[in-house]
């Protein structure tokens, strides 16, 4: 029986797998047809799938395993790509949308893969989205502009007007997260209430070369489904994290990145922490770095970052979450810290242990004139095997400034 399901899928993901990387735009329907006895090839196909959209009797699966797919109870399978799936599904469907008709909806099997694989931030296709909208203020009740406010579900950022005001699109669940450079950051959950008014509490005592160490997040890649053990040894003080850090993180870890934590029983693209970390003066004397101006920003950020080793997804994740942060500034200095170099803010404790660990953390603060400075080297890391790849950040311009005063 195990054969027989890898028989078929073999056949599913390769047809799918061609359909999705052509250029046409048009609907392709697939014939289910058994074709190839390579196990190899199946796991070949598995372990470099483009991670398509699924949607399987009209619920739309942003993760799930192809093996925990019936064969025998599929009654229709259709391929969306290019142009249409983007149009119906939005960015979720950009690597193409795979839809399933089973013959019984109401099977043991099906409620097993909706009970086991749908979480609050897949968009169900008749998930009703909130729109939301808010005041941020101070303790003293003065308005606060310059508020950035990211959606940890939906990868997405907002800024609040001068006045403080802002809305956007959410779903209930989502997880927003309100900061502002000298105020302690504020998390809150959607719940279906359509004003969120917020007040950002002061940092009272912030310590000379006190950093805040924003956004790291961890993306797993075994060459197998895998059980993950996984502790972060930082120095400093962690704020948020999501999925919920206590003592560690213990996930299952898929080869197409999908990680399900087991604390929360949910499904997660990566995990997510911030804290802060003290820093002595001396680590703010840069020695090299690039100075970049803001108009080019984007295409410095996708060399830099891809040469590095980041692949498009995880480097459009870095661009998406740091470009409103760099474009406050006309011109900025970068440095970043990579694999070993990135320990000094955190190391990962890990089992098993990654064969391939890519790690970037970039520093950056605006500048208001050119300065002079030797460009630092960037050397490529090749993976290979199980790989583990993190990003994080901070802007350390208010330590800058502290130091020189």
């Amino acid at each position: 029986m195990k054969i027989l399901k890898l028989l078929f899928w073999n056949s599913i993901l390769l047809i799918c797998t061609q359909s999705i990387g052509q250029n046409s735009n048009k609907i392709d329907s697939v014939t289910i047809i058994k074709k190839s006895d390579s196990q190899k090839l199946f796991e070949e196909l598995y372990q470099n799938e483009k991670n398509p959209l699924y949607v399987i009797n009209k619920i739309v699966f942003e993760s799930v395993s192809i093996n925990d797919i019936i064969q025998d109870e599929i009654k229709e399978i259709n391929i969306i790509k290019g142009k249409d799936a983007f149009d119906k599904y939005g960015k979720k469907g950009i690597n193409g949308v795979i839809i399933m008709t089973l013959k019984n909806e109401n099977s043991l099997a099906f409620e097993q893969l909706k009970k086991t694989y749908l979480q609050e931030n897949n968009s169900n296709i008749n998930q009703k989205s909130l729109d939301i909208s808010g005041e941020i203020i101070s303790l003293n009740g003065n308005s606060l502009s310059d508020v950035i406010i990211s959606n940890l579900n939906k990868k997405e950022s907002y800024y609040c007007d001068i006045d403080g005001k802002y809305s956007l699109k959410a779903h209930k669940n989502d997880v927003l997260v309100y900061f502002k450079n000298g105020f302690v950051s504020q998390k809150i959950v959607a719940n279906e209430q359509s004003i969120i008014d917020v007040v950002l509490y002061p940092i009272k005592e912030s310590k000379l070369g006190e950093m805040t160490i924003k956004k790291p997040v961890i993306y797993l890649y075994p060459t197998e489904k895998t059980d993950i053990k996984l502790t972060l040894d930082f120095k400093g003080k962690l704020q948020t994290t999501y999925p919920k850090y206590v003592d560690n993180w213990e996930v299952t870890a898929y080869p197409n990145g999908q990680i399900f934590d087991k604390k929360s029983q949910r499904f997660y693209n990566s995990l997510f922490w911030d804290g802060m970390l003290d820093f002595p003066k001396e680590h703010y004397n840069y020695q090299t770095g690039f100075v970049i101006p803001k108009n080019k920003l984007t295409s410095f950020l996708i060399e830099k970052l891809e040469l590095i080793g980041l692949n498009y997804s995880e480097t459009n994740d870095f661009i998406q979450y740091w470009l409103p942060f760099l474009e406050k500034n006309e011109l900025n200095f970068i440095h970043f810290y990579v694999n070993s170099e990135y320990e000094i803010i955190s190391k990962n404790r890990i089992d098993p242990k990654p064969e391939t660990s890519i790690r970037v953390f970039m520093e950056f603060y605006g500048l208001e004139k050119p300065i002079t400075i030797a460009e630092q080297k960037l050397l490529k890391t090749e993976r290979k095997g199980f790989a583990l790849v993190e990003w994080g950040g901070s802007e350390v311009s208010l330590s800058i400034n502290q130091f020189k005063n």
